[in-house]
């Protein structure tokens, strides 16, 4: 009896000995393998909640070569108009394209301005046009990051070029690779060269609900052109015959450019804000080998440097020390509800009393954070895609941007309370008349560019009236 039971207890312990060895011996992490190897863990660990995924790749077939072109008569190559593409399940917009050799992981490729679905786009194919031959390869949709999670969103079509060193002239989309060409979109191949036409370019989002604050326009022209400002970018929308006049003006003096914007989709329930960060983004790439730098500001806004006449200057006392990417500034609101500075000189010239920005001098003491309603101005060829108040992504990792203090200069945003009601005025306040420095000047230039424009604009005459009262974000 007592042998039966020593055999019973030795079996026993026999079996759990086998069971552990089975469950903790051989589930053992082997001390070889790396903890990061996916092979390994992908059956045993779930990612963390925080966990994100790695950076997407660049998913490109062997491309086909076109032994007979297909039809595409009567279809002209175009630039800054927005293209449909046809046979997609979801609206596909494309706008503009770049050749983009700086990404030297990937290689060349054509960055293609579009819009389209947020999350889970049709995919699409890269009709390559060549002078005498087409190639098509697979696309990459890549959404602009700042979407609002809203339906559509500003996207990056991108397009992997062979490896023959050839690059096309000109790019369609199609849903389905042997579907008819019902777009082209000239390719822009911009070259990099030390003989940039301006220092600084400024692109502002599309002009839209009819804009036609003529005033408020000349006022950030002018300003921002004593300010060091060389030319400026603008998408139009829809936009008024008094701006109509004033940007002629101007683009006569060849100090802007004005490009169309009519973009098929519901504005802030399809998109964010007209599409307005595929707007950015082109004039990024569009302005890329023009103009040594770039700001992205709204009518509304003016960066001010406090210490320097410019800020070209500004830029150029820090690159003495550093020389980063991107330059942010932070905001100050000036409400248009706080009273008008009663210090304006009393003279013939009424644009003293109606310039917001020399009426409106008091604004909120407290300013916002960095990459909270900041603006910035970057050096576009270190830069891949960008948002509305910070970078997102920079070409080199290890890029970054600088962050001014209030002390060097202060972006001046003029506007009415954000959230609605007048609650802002209890806000704490100061006054600041930076700007005052450019009075005259300023002054003088919107009177010259008013008496230059032509006889059948009648803007002359609204000079007095309440136009500026309000500037709207």
């Amino acid at each position: 009896m007592m042998k039966t039971r020593v055999r019973l207890l030795l079996l026993l312990f026999t079996g759990a000995l086998t069971l552990f060895v089975v469950f903790f011996v051989f589930d053992e992490k082997p001390n070889n393998v790396d903890v990061k190897d996916n092979k390994y863990y992908s059956q045993k660990l779930k990612p963390p909640t925080h966990y994100k995924p790695a950076k997407q790749q660049y998913i490109i077939h062997p491309p086909h070569i076109e032994r007979t072109l297909p039809n595409r008569s009567g279809i002209i190559p175009r630039d800054a108009v927005w293209q449909k593409v046809q046979s997609t399940k979801y609206k596909f917009f494309i706008y503009s394209a770049y050749l983009d050799t700086r990404i030297k992981s990937v290689g060349p490729l054509v960055r293609i301005i579009g819009a389209t679905k947020t999350r889970k786009p049709d995919p699409v194919w890269c009709r390559l046009w060549y002078a005498n031959s087409s190639k098509t390869v697979s696309a990459f949709v890549k959404a602009i990051r700042e979407n609002w999670n809203l339906k559509y969103s500003a996207v990056f079509v991108l397009c992997k070029l062979p490896s023959d060193g050839n690059h096309p002239l000109s790019v369609s989309i199609v849903s389905h690779i042997k579907d008819p060409i019902t777009n082209e979109i000239l390719i822009q191949t911009p070259k990099p060269t030390s003989q940039l036409k301006t220092d600084i370019e400024i692109c502002v989002k599309p002009f839209h609900y009819y804009y036609d604050r003529a005033i408020q326009l000349m006022e950030f022209v002018e300003l921002n052109y004593l300010l060091g400002i060389g030319h400026f970018t603008f998408y139009k929308n829809t936009i008024g015959p008094n701006v109509e006049c004033v940007l002629d003006r101007y683009i006569k003096d060849n100090l802007v450019s004005v490009l169309s914007w009519q973009l098929d989709m519901v504005s802030k329930q399809e998109i964010r804000t007209e599409g307005m960060f595929a707007a950015l983004n082109d004039c990024l790439y569009r302005n890329m080998y023009k103009s040594k730098y770039v700001a992205f500001l709204d009518i509304d806004e003016i960066i001010v440097p406090r210490q320097n006449d410019t800020l070209i200057k500004l830029i150029n006392w820090l690159n003495i020390y550093q020389t980063p990417a991107a330059y942010s500034f932070r905001n100050a609101f000036f409400y248009m509800q706080w009273a008008d500075d009663d210090s304006l000189p009393l003279d013939q010239n009424p644009f003293h009393s109606n310039l917001v920005v020399l009426r409106k001098t008091r604004r909120k003491t407290k300013l916002h954070p960095h990459k909270q309603r900041s603006k910035y101005i970057c050096d576009p060829q270190r830069i891949v895609e960008v948002g509305n108040h910070f970078i997102w992504e920079f070409l080199n990792p290890n890029d970054g941007t600088f962050y001014f203090t209030p002390e060097r200069a202060i972006l001046h945003h003029y506007r009415v309370c954000e959230y609605g009601g007048n609650d802002c005025v209890t806000a704490d306040s100061t006054v600041d008349r930076t700007v005052y420095r450019y009075r005259k000047k300023l002054v003088d230039r919107i009177t010259n560019t008013l008496s230059n424009l032509d006889t059948n604009c009648l803007i002359e005459a609204q000079a007095n009236t309440n136009e500026t009262m309000y500037f709207s974000n």
